[in-house]
């Protein structure tokens, strides 16, 4: 069996997918005449296997060893909501071959084979929080670690304790001062870099990721709110004022 460990872009759950079928793409150099009996093998071979043509790859008329990588057409199916995805891979030849011969129950073996979405190429891709780059760099991988921990159903505390970190490192990164993370929050709001309900909003974050790092403490709901709120916070912290010195600088270069 072929199998794909995903995060379907339909149900953004993380599960397996089972493949349907497998083709390669793309051009291929022209083979001479001279190498028609290797082809003519080749089918032969298919053929004993008591299979179709059809069913594997036909290098009649191209040159192309076994080792050569080749571009793959996949049909995947997603055990969680059974909806079909697309999805691309590359690989040698051979296997090609041989996953295809597995893919369709060619011969004696009976092979599992699994792929990692590192190898695959997905279409439609799955969802994710499209990342600012005026946020420090720490936090534009985590916003995204957050939302998949949401989108897959994660223990919630997980994703809590991670928002307290994202905080922690925006204090850091603003200038805060202080010993602690508390502190840091309170010298944001008297220099004025963020707001009364944003201080308090940070606050909550602070204090029930504390509990959710050490006691794994933290409900869904109290999850989702709080990367609502981060959202919200970069975008007034980070973002804005770097949109604007952007369009700032366009205009002056159109002047």
């Amino acid at each position: 069996m072929l199998t794909a460990s995903i995060v379907c872009p339909h149900c953004n759950k993380s599960d397996l997918a089972t493949f349907s079928e497998l083709h390669e793409f793309g051009d291929r150099p022209f083979l001479p005449a001279d190498d028609a009996k290797s082809v003519m093998e080749f089918e032969r071979s298919v053929r004993r296997a008591n299979t179709s043509t059809d069913i594997l790859p036909k290098p009649s008329r191209h040159r192309l060893g076994a080792d050569d990588p080749v571009s793959v057409a996949a049909l995947l199916i997603c055990q969680a909501c059974f909806l079909p995805i697309l999805a691309t891979v590359e690989m040698s030849r051979i296997e090609l071959i041989n996953h295809q011969k597995e893919l369709h129950k060619i011969g004696t073996g009976r092979a599992n084979t699994r792929f990692t979405m590192d190898e695959l190429r997905l279409f439609p891709q799955p969802n994710s929080l499209p990342v600012h780059s005026s946020w420090p760099e720490r936090v534009q991988r985590l916003m995204p670690d957050i939302e998949r921990m949401l989108q897959q159903s994660f223990d919630p505390s997980i994703a809590v304790a991670t928002c307290r970190t994202v905080i922690d490192l925006c204090t850091k990164d603003l200038g805060g001062t202080g010993k602690n993370i508390a502190d840091r929050i309170d010298s944001l709001l008297v220099k004025g870099v963020i707001t009364k309900p944003i201080a308090d909003w940070a606050h909550h974050i602070r204090s029930l990721g504390a509990n959710a790092t050490h006691d794994a403490d933290g409900g869904e709901d109290e999850a989702r709110a709080f990367a609502t709120f981060l959202r919200f916070f970069l975008r007034a912290a980070y973002e804005l004022g770097a949109d604007v010195k952007s369009a700032l600088t366009s205009s002056e270069h159109k002047a």
